[in-house]
């Protein structure tokens, strides 16, 4: 009879904990409950280093209220990422060009159909001016490079090919 008593008031209060006005409290403690630790071992350091106890402990109550009082951050939804324009009638390309026309390197930007958007001088130089909205096809005949810009562009993964 005893430990039925026992055992419905230890319930009992386990749960009144989870549900009731502590259940704050208890689902901080439950989750700060590292941070809590760590900082009771640097406050009992400190006083076995010499710190007049006086001072510790209302840092460390502070600190305690601090941990425990700080919202959990929340992760935001992730926004859908939407193929369209971000502002209505907005390019981006222009700026995008002006910007790789000054790279040294060559530079396709390719639409995903595999035409052709921009292209820079070294670009033209190396394989020649393509017009654009012209099939990367039309220029580049080489089967496993236009298969991996395939790949590139279904999967949108970056990839590499060695082509002698």
């Amino acid at each position: 009879m005893a430990f039925e008593v026992w055992r419905d008031w230890r319930r009992a209060l386990r749960t009144g904990l989870r549900t009731g006005p502590g259940a704050g409290l208890m689902a901080s403690l439950r989750r700060e409950w590292l941070f809590l630790l760590a900082l009771s071992l640097a406050g009992v350091l400190t006083v076995l280093a010499g710190s007049p106890s006086w001072a510790v402990v209302p840092g460390w109550l502070l600190l305690s209220a601090l941990v425990l009082a700080r919202k959990r951050d929340v992760a935001e939804e992730p926004v859908p990422v939407d193929s369209g324009p971000i502002l209505p009638g907005y390019d981006p390309l222009p700026e995008i060009a002006g910007t790789l026309q000054v790279l040294d390197m060559a530079v396709l930007v390719l639409g995903p159909d595999g035409t052709v958007l921009i292209q820079n001088r070294p670009a033209g130089r190396l394989f020649g001016d393509l017009p654009v909205g012209a099939h990367l096809s039309a220029r580049i005949r080489s089967p496993a490079i236009l298969d991996m810009v395939r790949e590139t562009l279904r999967t949108g993964d970056a990839n590499q090919i060695e082509h002698a």
